[in-house]
């Protein structure tokens, strides 16, 4: 007996692959739809799941260089279309049987995967014996030891010098005699942990780190922020900066601005290693190369490619000390993305915050809201009156709270995005609303207060900690979530506004109220007028249906 698709579904299959097939770019949400199909079908498609992994690949792979945001676009390889011609053209006649029959052999092993012995109930093949089994024993290959080519590392080492130690290495895959590791190791001279050096050592040489999209392991993983660090400080030692100086203009490129870079960097390295070029002293031949090879291979726009080349400037220097940014031909060259592509704001029109305002009303009485519910009313109230960020929100401290009878006031010690020279420190003040104590942040701000205060661990200062177990803080994604799902209640379409969209909503409502300009500026901590007026400041969505019944009913008349 066997099982088969049936007709619809084998027809929907093919449709869906074709189509996906003859774009040049796909949204990385279609991706995972096509793959999804696929898997879907596969209980009745024999040998499917030997055509989709290329594919899972590359999505995994767009996700992490798109932060996740499963709405920009990627581009298929040609073996991710070869899987789906496989689907085209075989889904028809595939099927699956329901009983495979009875095995004529059964052998056993252990979990290795590389042999050591097997069995078949009787008779067992020792290590000593099964010598395939054996010699992978004796010399495993284990392939989360990722590392360079020996052959590439010879030549980075002729055209850099030899370096002094291996970072990021094991006694398996240490290509030099002295070596830090990862983690305890007993030849390794120090421990890198968490981008901190546990030793006594000083690095002065770094080893440029080439990743294969699909290597896995602990190194490539963190390898783009930390390479970024490394290949910043070696231009910078070339260009005869004083080594005391470095560890303080490292400091001047947040985290956040180093998580961006990181993804570009490496790009950049990737396509040096390809070219054989220089990493931090390419001629701007390969500058331009580069930027419009990552265009056309991830569509990238103005916005993107603007980033990309000012990672290239924080370590490529020309000997008059001109950044890559300020080169005529680069500048050029971002013209013409700028004229071709011209950027957009991503909002034209902003959700009107009444609709989200008339759920959190529903979420009322406070003393009758579980932590969940109180926890989203909170951190959406908050989001709103103060016109703070989510990064501002993940940062407040019960530490720097002072009340007072009708309001609360949280002073943000921490840098934030838009903390600047003589602008350090933020302040948040939550006040009472009266009118409506169902809307009032003070009030729900006490109530949460008393509620967490048995539950948070000692120490914890931060405002906002999980609702369930171990009430631990939450990171800033997860109060993303949060107001993503108060929004939802509110039917405001989040597959068009992102949580961070509280911030334009609320100060395009006040401006459209009697506040002034200078006041909203001041809560939300622009410093210009046009930040506001070009980014945020956007006309609030109106719902048209009344408006278009009464055209059709006065037509009808």
């Amino acid at each position: 007996m066997t099982v088969k698709l049936t007709a619809s579904k084998v027809q929907e299959i093919i449709d869906i692959c074709i189509d996906a097939k003859a774009q040049k770019y796909l949204k990385i949400r279609q991706v995972a739809k096509v793959i999804g199909k696929l898997v879907a079908a596969m209980p009745a498609v024999q040998y499917g799941q030997l055509h989709y992994r290329q594919l899972e690949i590359e999505k995994t792979m767009a996700l992490r260089n798109n932060r996740g945001n499963f709405n920009n676009s990627m581009k298929l390889s040609n073996e991710a279309k070869e899987e789906l011609d496989w689907w085209i053209n075989m889904v028809s006649s595939s099927c699956r049987s329901i009983n495979q029959g009875k095995a004529d052999l059964e052998l056993e092993t252990d979990a290795s995967g590389l042999g050591w012995s097997s069995t078949d109930g009787n008779e067992q093949i020792g290590g000593v014996l099964n010598v395939i089994a054996d010699d992978k024993s004796r010399n495993f290959d284990d392939h989360t030891e990722w590392m360079l080519n020996k052959d590439m590392f010879k030549q980075v080492c002729d055209h850099f010098g030899t370096p002094e130690i291996d970072i990021f290495a094991s006694r398996l895959n240490a290509q030099l005699p002295r070596y830090v590791s990862w983690k305890p190791d007993p030849g390794a001279e120090g421990i890198f942990c968490n981008h901190q050096l546990r030793t006594g050592l000083r690095l002065r040489y770094f080893v440029v780190v080439y990743r294969s999209p699909s290597t896995s392991s602990p190194v490539a993983r963190s390898v783009s922020a930390v390479v970024w660090r490394s290949i910043v400080w070696q231009s910078y030692i070339s260009a005869g900066v004083p080594e005391k100086a470095l560890p303080i203009i490292m400091s001047s490129w947040r985290e956040s601005t180093r998580k961006q870079y990181a993804v570009h960097i490496r790009h950049w390295l990737d396509f040096c290693c390809r070219e054989q070029c220089n990493p931090v002293q390419a001629d701007v031949t390969y500058i331009l190369t580069f930027l419009t090879e990552i265009h056309e291979n991830f569509n990238l726009g103005y916005s993107a490619l603007n980033t990309a080349q000012n990672a290239l400037s924080s370590f490529i220097l020309s000997p008059n000390g001109q950044s890559v940014g300020n080169h005529s031909l680069v500048k050029r060259f971002m013209k013409g993305i700028f004229n071709l592509q011209p950027p957009q704001p991503r909002y034209t029109h902003i959700w009107d915050v009444r609709v989200v305002l008339n759920v959190l009303r529903k979420l009322s009485p406070v003393e009758t809201l579980g932590l969940r519910d109180l926890t989203y009313k909170l951190s959406m109230l908050i989001a709103l009156t103060s016109t703070q960020r989510i990064e501002t929100l993940h940062k407040l401290q019960i530490a720097d709270l002072k009340m007072t009878d009708n309001s609360a006031c949280f002073h943000v010690k921490e840098l934030v995005k838009q903390s600047r020279p003589g602008h350090v420190g933020t302040i948040v003040r939550l006040s009472a609303y009266p009118p409506d104590r169902r809307l009032c942040v003070f009030k729900y701000l006490q109530h949460y207060l008393n509620k967490t205060k048995d539950l948070r661990k000692s120490g914890e200062s931060h405002l906002f900690i999980s609702f369930r177990r171990p009430y631990a803080r939450v990171s800033k994604d997860t109060i993303s979530r949060w107001i993503r799902t108060v929004m939802e209640l509110a039917e405001v379409d989040t597959t068009k506004y992102k949580p961070h969209s509280t911030r334009a909503a609320s100060t395009s409502t006040l401006n459209n109220s009697t506040v002034p300009e200078s006041q909203i500026l001041n809560a939300a901590g622009w410093a210009r007028e046009e930040t506001f007026r070009k980014l945020y400041n956007k006309p609030v969505e109106q719902n048209m249906d009344g408006v278009s019944s009464a055209i059709l009913d006065t037509l009808n008349t």
